[in-house]
């Protein structure tokens, strides 16, 4: 009773001294808490649960029956691992279940649900405008002005617009110094090095950074002329950042179109054709995000008739200031839910990290993992032999066990607000990336993240039994023959584990 009452106490504690922080109006960038352990397992008493969670022996022999037979039919390649696992933690099947395969975009489970329960629901990235002092009255402000960034993951150049436009209707009109840009509170590279070379210019790759825009992308706007003369080519947001070489030609009808990253990894260089007819869009990777959103502001303020001597790089003093301009993200039940539905990688990187800052120190992503793992062991899930190298998946390095998966998404299930953690990823066979799955019996009743990495593919989540409450399951397949049977074989498995 009284380690319960303790949790409780800490749990309390860390939402009083989240609302605190977001309170208060110091330039210093928002820290988050060092997460808590705020997991409260109490299987027997799930909020919205149907069905009565408790498993007799009969049912468990009747669901390894049921299970068994497809499980073992063929088809699920040497390299796999699955595992169903009742709400009150007894194994429904389990094969090869603990060996560490790729997991691909199922990683994204442990980034999300550490953020989740370790800063909650309602918690908010921060990104502000903070002066030494106010504006004087002929709306000068004297000395530098700083961009404070938390790592919102979805910050736009539109944001940026509307903290311009509340300077103006502050009457500021100069900056008397440099606009200075504090990305801080990370650290570490901005792109994992453990990533494929031939990934990191394109969309799925961006990096993370405190201060991040357009989560972490520039948009190319290539629009065709006559054949054989060059194609117009814009960039959006206009920057000086990301300096764009080469050139395209306006072809018949052959598309041959080409954007790579220049040597220095900071340019873009365009070659190729592209054909007549209407414009087209691509999106491309930055390097160096805070030069970029420091580039990008400084002349959005000058295009509203805001002077700023020059842009630079530093942390902000931690005493004083004004803050002219403080916006605040989605809440991060909400980021949460559109990274599974979407697969950001970039969300599932930011979210790593800021789970990795603790008080003064930055978030990275040893600092991210570590906490992950500290977290998670406080609640009794341990990650054992899993290699956490990652937030999103992307790595080809990650490893974990479907067992590890599947013993996560209980305890997040069994926790405290986890009916509504469970309704943050996507109905199968109906919405997000896993809107593609063929179910019958089961559509409706299984909620999935999954993953694909070059061979290797996975599904992990809940479903939702007729008689027995919830069910969560965990699928990696590494090195498979056939997608389409991998994914009908566990399609036909959540349909029969649906009808128990």
């Amino acid at each position: 009773m009284g380690a319960v009452l303790a949790m409780l106490l800490a749990a309390g504690l860390l939402a009083h001294l989240v609302s605190s922080f977001l309170r208060r109006s110091a330039p210093a960038p928002i820290v988050a808490p060092a997460p808590a352990n705020v997991f409260h397992l109490n299987p027997y008493a799930i909020e919205g649960a149907q069905g009565d969670p408790r498993w007799s022996r009969e049912a468990l022999a009747h669901a390894h029956d049921l299970i068994a037979p497809l499980a073992n039919a063929g088809g699920m390649p040497a390299k796999s691992g699955l595992i169903l696992l009742a709400a009150d933690g007894q194994v429904l099947y389990a094969r090869n279940a603990a060996a560490p395969l790729v997991p691909a975009s199922t990683m994204k489970l442990l980034a999300g649900s550490a953020a989740y329960f370790g800063l909650g629901a309602g918690y908010r990235f921060h990104t502000k405008l903070v002066a030494t002092s106010p504006p004087d009255a002929r709306g000068v402000v004297h000395g530098d002005l700083h961009l404070v960034g938390s790592g919102d993951p979805l910050l736009t150049a539109d944001d940026l617009n509307t903290a311009a436009a509340q300077l103006r209707r502050r009457g500021v009109h100069r900056i008397d110094g440099d606009l200075v840009v504090d990305a801080t509170a990370f650290a570490g590279a901005e792109q994992n090095p453990t990533w494929l070379p031939s990934d990191l210019e394109y969309d799925y790759a961006a990096g993370a950074s405190a201060v991040s825009l357009d989560q972490g992308l520039v948009q190319i706007d290539v629009t065709p002329t006559s054949p054989g003369e060059p194609a117009k080519v814009a960039m959006t947001p206009q920057n000086d950042a990301v300096r764009i070489s080469g050139q395209a030609t306006t072809t018949s009808s052959t598309m041959s179109l080409s954007i790579e990253r220049s040597a220095d990894g900071r340019g873009l260089v365009i070659s190729g054709g592209i054909p007549a007819g209407p414009k087209q869009s691509f999106w491309r990777t930055v390097v160096g995000e805070p030069d970029f959103v420091g580039d990008v502001f400084a002349r959005v303020l000058r295009a509203g008739g805001i002077a700023v001597e020059g842009v630079r790089l530093a942390a902000t003093p931690t005493a004083g200031g004004t803050v002219l301009w403080d916006h605040a993200s989605q809440r991060l039940g909400e980021l949460v839910r559109g990274m599974f539905f979407e697969s950001n990688n970039h969300t599932a990187e930011q979210l790593l990290r800021v789970v990795g800052r603790d008080g003064g120190v930055p978030g990275t992503v040893e600092s991210g993992r570590e906490a992950e793992r500290r977290l998670f062991a406080a609640a009794g899930v341990q990650l054992g032999e899993a290699q956490v190298v990652d937030g999103s998946g992307l790595s080809p390095r990650d490893r974990i066990g479907a067992a590890t998966l599947a013993r996560l998404l209980r305890l997040d299930l069994s926790a405290r607000g986890g009916a509504a953690f469970v309704k943050t990823l996507p109905r199968a066979g109906m919405e997000g990336t896993v809107r593609l799955r063929t179910l019958d019996q089961a559509r409706g009743m299984v909620r999935a993240k999954d993953g694909y990495e070059d061979g290797a593919s996975s599904l992990a989540g809940y479903v939702q039994t007729r008689h027995h409450g919830t069910v969560c399951f965990a699928f990696i397949a590494d090195d498979w023959d056939s997608l389409d049977r991998v994914w009908q074989l566990e399609d036909e498995i959540l349909d029969r584990v649906s009808t128990l």
